[in-house]
């Protein structure tokens, strides 16, 4: 009885683990997405753009 009851405290345990886990790789996700829209496509390009928006 003991031992189940162990077996089903660190079964409670690893799945409060990976909730945390997965609402981590959520928020940093979402930021990068933020991140993204705030600097907008061309925003680490250095070199200008030609006519055709080719770098030159």
């Amino acid at each position: 009885m003991e031992t189940a009851l162990l077996v089903v405290q660190l079964l409670t345990a690893l799945t409060g683990l990976a909730t945390a886990v997965v609402k981590l790789c959520t928020q940093s996700t979402e930021q990068k997405r933020t991140l993204a829209r705030k600097e907008g496509p061309d925003a680490d390009t250095s070199e200008p753009l030609s006519k055709n928006g080719t770098a030159r």
